[in-house]
């Protein structure tokens, strides 16, 4: 395949991402969403490496985006259980201390 397909589904899973992230209550869906938009990235940085074989820049650009998103994943994990466990709901817009 032609490394602008793969761009194009680069694209489109960031814009997923990132419309996701940006409407949503749920502290869950904004990290399915970052995740989502994170995973686009990682396609980009493959197809670059795919379309150069000699140089390992976008594998390795890959490695360390893919580890930002499992750091992101755990973080939003955490911070959504204690959210539920101090207020009973994991919605942003209930609280008002986020909004500041």
């Amino acid at each position: 395949m032609q490394i602008e397909l793969y761009l194009v589904l680069s694209a489109v899973l960031v814009g997923i991402g990132i419309a996701s992230a940006l409407s949503r209550g749920s502290i869950l869906a904004v990290i399915m969403g970052l995740t989502t938009a994170g995973m686009g990235a990682l396609v980009a940085m493959a197809a670059f490496h795919q379309n150069e074989p000699n140089s390992s820049d976008g594998m390795f650009f890959a490695l360390c985006v893919a580890t930002m998103i499992l750091n992101t994943i755990i973080l939003g994990c955490t911070l959504t259980y204690r959210r539920f466990m101090a207020s009973g709901t994991t919605n942003i817009g209930e609280k008002n201390e986020l909004r500041h």
